[in-house]
Order: structure tokens, then C-alpha cells, then sequence
């Protein structure tokens, strides 16, 4: 998994995770060639899910061992930065 700070979801917006252990966590885009643990997080078509049942052999999605799931689920205190009108407005986002 890497080690990422910003993540852009399919609704455009733009989040910057804030903790390192909750970056730490957070993988990048699905691969047909990894394996998941339960808990894994990962991007699949522009939205964020976690792993429910272990992907144990590397292949296609499968969407019956992920659950859609909300960046503030997965990481806590973050930023979300829109960009609109070419401004950029920063909010703070509480753990829900």
C-alpha cells in the first residue's frame, strides 16, 4: 500500500488526509494483482471501499467482499479541498 496525502474521489473533490497512520492505510487504485486483508482500503472507479471479506487470490473485483465506505470513515481528521471557479476553499471534516 503507499503512503499517500491527497486523494480525489468520482465527485471531484479533493481530500488531504492529515494522519500519517490513516495515510498509511489508505492504499491506491484496486489491482487485479493484489491481495486484500479485511480492512484494506482501496479506490475502485473513483470511490473509496473497504475490504470485508480477505482477498486471498489476486484478481478481478469482486464486489461482494467490499462495502462502499466514506473517506471520514477511513481517515479521520481531514481537509477537503474543492476547487470552484479556480478558488479553493478548505474545510475541516469531522470523524463521523
Amino acid at each position: 500500500m503507499a503512503d499517500i496525502s491527497i486523494i480525489q474521489l468520482s465527485d471531484n473533490t479533493q481530500y488531504n488526509i492529515k494522519d500519517a497512520k490513516a495515510r498509511a492505510n489508505l492504499a491506491n487504485e484496486f489491482s487485479t494483482s493484489s491481495t486484500y486483508a479485511v480492512g484494506d482500503v482501496v479506490l475502485y472507479q473513483g470511490d473509496l471501499y473497504e475490504c470485508t471479506t480477505a482477498v486471498t487470490t489476486a484478481g478481478a473485483w469482486d464486489s461482494s467482499k467490499w462495502t462502499q465506505t466514506k473517506i471520514t470513515n477511513v481517515a479521520g481528521n481531514v481537509d477537503i479541498v474543492t476547487t470552484l471557479d479556480s478558488s479553493v476553499t478548505n474545510a475541516q471534516v469531522p470523524r463521523s
